[in-house]
């Protein structure tokens, strides 16, 4: 389910980026680009990257009703799960909605017509210390 809000996570925000449009929507289909996890300092825990692939595109379709799909498929172009929910977007804050009607609140870090950071926050343990403050930065690209 984590992976599942990865893929969903973005957007009508502005930022300080040049790229970023007033006019920008979350409406539309998106590809999650990259994860990176980080410590309160900043320091990158955990990265990957997610090449887009054509014959099996794992995808987020934001729909203009304030509903949402998503698609996933591994690197073996196996399918690796779908889920639908509703989703709202207010100021910065971008709230998905599951089947399960469980909420996650994501930020919106930026948007643009082509490219969406989004950021969630939550606590872990890391190498086995005490639990910490960790944040996701989820980087969409758009699709269509």
């Amino acid at each position: 389910m984590k992976k599942l809000a990865f893929l969903l996570l973005p957007l009508l925000f502005w930022s300080c980026s040049d790229d970023d449009d007033n006019n920008a929507t979350i409406v539309g289909r998106w590809h999650t680009s990259m994860i990176q996890e980080v410590n309160e300092d900043g320091d990158i825990l955990y990265q990957e990257t997610y090449e887009y692939n054509s014959d099996c595109p794992s995808f987020v379709q934001f729909n203009d009703d304030g509903t949402y799909e998503v698609e996933e498929y591994d690197e073996d172009c196996d399918f690796d799960g779908s889920g639908t929910g509703n989703y709202s977007v207010s100021g910065d804050e971008l709230t998905l909605i599951y089947s399960t009607q469980d909420r996650e609140i994501l930020t919106i870090i930026s948007l643009s017509q082509n490219e969406a950071v989004l950021t969630t926050e939550f606590y872990d343990y890391i190498d086995d210390e005490d639990e910490q403050m960790v944040r996701d930065l989820i980087y969409l690209v758009r699709l269509d």
